[in-house]
């Protein structure tokens, strides 16, 4: 890196580091500048490529770490840069993306998450692939490393997510899209769209969510199944759930 330091500010310019391992590790490349008379970063431009969740992580404070997952198989890609700044005040866009496969285990997801992971109970449950994803929003932080940041205009997509099952065939969601935000302790979920597949049925999904983090608790939800056989969707509630009506299929008995 270069950098240079004048009227209170210090600037760092075409910053390279490898995070992790440098055989495997990812790479990181950034400018940015700290303004030492307000206390806040006065520019900034992160790239980060090829990085594991585990590398990303250990950057970040643990008021933010604890909500993504602790590891993963896969790469992704980052970018970051700030659009305002001001005492108390900081604003960044962010883009995420893994143009390949990531896969999660179960274990990794962690347990502020619960709540949205349909499996979290489910001890048959195996990992969780996603492919081509791509996320990005809106991030404002207050500059404290203790307090959450806020995060608007979000925005996720991927093109399948497939749920392995010990007990059954897999679940698969394709063509999946979702806005989300999280404001003030709450996690909004708007205009979530997927299509379910299972064996050769499928059916259209649309949801949405607001949970009370602080809480650890939905505060409303809403979910909407369009063409949906009753066997498609019974593979994909968790093991204790109950839903009510019948289903039959061949010479196969009911399920309720």
């Amino acid at each position: 890196a270069t950098f240079a330091l004048a009227n209170a500010e210090l600037g760092i310019n075409n910053l390279q580091a490898t995070l992790g391992d440098l055989a495997t590790g990812g790479q990181l490349h950034a400018s940015a500048a700290w303004d030492f008379a307000a206390h806040i970063p006065s520019r900034a431009s992160i790239d980060l490529h090829g990085i594991t969740l585990t590398s990303l992580r250990s950057c970040l404070p643990e008021s933010i770490a604890r909500f993504l997952p602790s590891s993963s198989d896969g790469h992704l890609d980052a970018r970051l840069f700030i659009t305002d700044a001001e005492p108390g005040h900081v604003s960044a866009h962010v883009d995420v993306a893994a143009p390949d496969r990531l896969q999660l285990a179960k274990e990794a997801i962690p347990a502020s998450l619960d709540a949205f992971i349909p499996y979290a109970g489910d001890p048959d449950i195996g990992p969780f692939a996603f492919n081509n994803v791509s996320a990005g929003a809106t991030v404002t932080w207050d500059g404290r490393w203790t307090s959450l940041p806020d995060v608007t205009g979000g925005r996720f997509s991927t093109a399948s997510v497939t749920v392995t099952r010990e007990a059954g065939p897999e679940v698969l969601l394709t063509g999946i899209a979702a806005e989300f935000a999280f404001v003030r302790g709450y996690a909004r979920l708007d205009d979530f769209s997927a299509t379910l597949s299972h064996d050769v049925q499928t059916g259209g999904i649309s949801a949405f969510a607001r949970y009370d983090v602080a809480a650890h608790a939905l505060a409303s939800a809403g979910i909407t199944l369009t063409d949906f056989d009753l066997g498609t969707l019974l593979p994909w509630l968790p093991s204790e759930a109950l839903v009510e009506g019948q289903h039959q299929r061949g010479g196969d008995p009911p399920h309720r």
